[in-house]
């Protein structure tokens, strides 16, 4: 029997022949992990998930690349009129999976299942636990001067919030209530405005003496307060990817240090030419573009990893990170999509960003 006692949200698929890219930007806009792949006729040939273009992104699969080669052929389906709401729960229970196709009986996708909406009325927090927070807000916020000069980077509004109210409310969304933040540049503005605002979640501040880069304060935490992992952000990064798959993702592979990595698309304005030794063209590409993963400033650091920071010196995120696989260390890479993240940090991509 067919039933109409729930909403269905609107159907999200792919084409079989289309890019990893479009793949990963209709999974980010479709609000779920998974989506549907057909065929021009519509008809279901798989199913297609984050972790399966992570997977490909990280065996070195170009984002230019059809899914042809990474969905899931073999994806489970319900026949239209032919399930019930307790079959649906049920499977989605046992199998931890996020959405189930709907198809008619020549193989037509009719409409996507997704686990959100089953579920809406549970009210399940998220939760993570062993995972300690530090936001890096010590930087001048040069990127976003004049403004910068009077506010400090952390508290320039965002609408009606700033950058690091979000990225606060966002981290409590997954049971996280203790962050502590780095700063150095108008600290006692970032600590009034804390003090002022009164939240329900606890604040802890560990200050710069000096500017000690984009990493080197985590040397100031205290030792025997650490939790087994860090969650090291940013002040001027806001994120929508899901925290616990990153997590997961960090724990499972037994990484010592997991960065965010995101798709980038960069295109050169100008032919580009290609010549042989002697100096004789070989060919011209026009306005060619290259993909590349690029880190974006969040990270999962095991406490371990703390030792390898030098003492009240300049430390960057790249000199860590480098210093990491030197020492013998595993370093992971976290793929997302270039919509799973906005940089508020400077005007050209803050003007961009909408709430």
């Amino acid at each position: 029997m067919g039933i109409k006692i729930f909403t269905i949200m609107k159907s999200i698929n792919i084409l079989s022949s289309e890019s990893i890219r479009s793949a990963l930007q209709k999974i980010s806009k479709s609000g779920t992990k998974c989506i549907a792949v057909v065929d021009n006729k519509n008809k279901l040939l798989g199913t297609l998930s984050d972790g399966d273009i992570r997977r490909a992104i990280l065996k070195k699969a170009k984002l230019s690349k059809s899914i042809s080669n990474i969905y899931n052929k073999k994806p489970f389906y319900f026949i239209e009129n032919q399930y019930s709401l307790e079959k649906i729960k049920k499977y989605f229970l046992n199998n931890k999976i996020d959405i189930i196709p709907v198809v008619n009986n020549r193989n037509q996708l009719v409409k996507i299942i997704n686990w959100n909406e089953i579920f809406k009325n549970n009210k399940v927090l998220k939760k993570i636990k062993d995972l300690q927070v530090v936001i890096m807000a010590g930087g001048k916020g040069t990127r976003l001067k004049p403004f910068t000069n009077i506010l400090p980077k952390p508290l320039i509004p965002i609408k009606d919030n700033t950058a690091i109210e979000i990225i606060i409310e966002n981290l409590m969304s997954y049971g996280l209530d203790n962050f502590t933040i780095s700063i150095h540049e108008k600290s006692e503005i970032i600590k009034a405005f804390f003090h002022e605002l009164q939240p329900k979640y606890k604040v802890n501040f560990i200050k710069e003496p000096k500017p000690l880069g984009t990493i080197g304060s985590l040397k100031l935490l205290k030792k025997n307060n650490l939790k087994n992992n860090i969650l090291v952000t940013n002040c001027d990064i806001l994120s929508n990817f899901d925290l616990i798959d990153f997590y997961n993702f960090h724990k499972d592979n037994h990484f010592d240090l997991t960065m965010v990595a995101s798709e980038k698309r960069f295109e050169i304005p100008y032919g580009v030419c290609k010549i042989f030794n002697e100096g004789t063209l070989k060919s011209v590409e026009e306005k060619p573009s290259f993909d590349f993963l690029v880190n974006i400033g969040i990270y999962i650091i095991n406490k371990k990893i703390i030792n390898l920071i030098p003492k009240n010196k300049l430390f960057n995120a790249n000199e860590l990170i480098n210093r990491t696989k030197k020492k013998g260390f595993k370093v992971g890479v976290f793929p997302v999509s270039e919509s799973n993240w906005q940089d508020t940090g400077q005007w050209s991509e803050f003007s961009k960003i909408k709430l």
